[in-house]
Parts: C-alpha cells; structure tokens; sequence
C-alpha cells in the first residue's frame, strides 16, 4: 500500500494535510489549529443544530398551512409552528458522570460519561452507548438528536438518546 500525502489550501487560507493509505480512506490534520472544532468553527452539535434551523425555516410555511383545520390566524399559527419548533430543538435531559474505577494494579483512574435524551415526545427513547476515547459531550448530544430525527423520519414510535463512555473498548 501507497501513503498518500498532499497539501490543501481552502477558503479561509487554513492549510490541511490529507494523509491516508489508499484513496478510499482520508485522514485530515489541520496544521493550523489544535483541534478541528477551531479550524470550522463548529462542533458537532452546533452542525446538526444548523442543519434543523435550515430545515425548520424551509418547513415553516407548510407547517402553517397544514394547521388549515385550527381557528387560529395566520400570526398566531406562525407563533405556535415556531415555538414548537423551538422546543424541539434541544435535548429534554444531558447527564454528564465522572466515576472512579480502580484497576487491577491499584491505580484509580476517573471515567468520564456521558447520556443526551433529544426529545421525549414519543418514548422510550431510542440510542446505544459509544466506548470510545474520542467521545464527549458534544457528539452524544448531536448523535442523540439525529436519532429523534431518524425515527421521525421513518415513524418508529421512539425518542432519540445516546451515551458515550470515554474508555479505550480494547
């Protein structure tokens, strides 16, 4: 197998370093900043929050209109779609858990956890756990809100939750 390695330069001026083995597998390193986050500006929540608000501003006018039925005026139906989907934008719960577990040669070490139930609108809520050392609170909070939009999309009768426990699975 190859390495591939080459330099790019995007809009802002930031430049990446595109490092993998073979064209079907990518990593990117940002030689710029720290972390990704720094480099886009976002996280992942704050992507899936952008992509609800884009998607709640396309759905608004239709939203309206199928409220055909209330005795409500046009404002007031405006007023109530965009509440209700401001209300359905956070996550109901976030549970974050430092917890101490002892190893097998005597050395404590402290567990970081954490649980995001997105919406209870239909429950149980519906997620797993993620055992990674790349995991926090931001992805399970993002992750659990995909999920309440994934079972809303295909109608299955759950909330959407997620957990992430930061250990090496291995």
């Amino acid at each position: 197998m190859s390495i591939l390695s080459r330099a790019v330069c995007n809009h802002t001026g930031s430049l990446k370093l595109n490092v993998g083995i073979s064209p079907m597998y990518r990593v990117v390193r940002n030689l710029n900043s720290e972390s990704p986050s720094e480099e886009e500006g976002t996280g992942f929540y704050t992507m899936v929050e952008k992509f609800y608000d884009r998607a709640a501003k396309l759905l608004e006018d239709k939203l309206v209109a199928d409220m055909h039925k209330t005795k409500l005026s046009e404002q007031q139906k405006r007023i109530k779609v965009r509440g209700i989907l401001t209300v359905m934008k956070p996550p109901n719960y976030v549970l974050a858990m430092t917890f101490p577990v002892r190893r097998d040669n005597g050395e404590w070490e402290l567990i970081e956890a954490w649980r995001a139930q997105h919406s209870l609108h239909r429950t149980p809520c519906k997620g797993g756990i993620r055992f990674s050392m790349d995991v926090n609170l931001d992805e399970v909070k993002a992750l659990a809100a995909l999920m309440t939009f994934k079972c809303a999309c295909v109608n299955v009768p759950f909330g959407g939750a997620k957990a992430g426990v930061k250990i090496n699975p291995k």
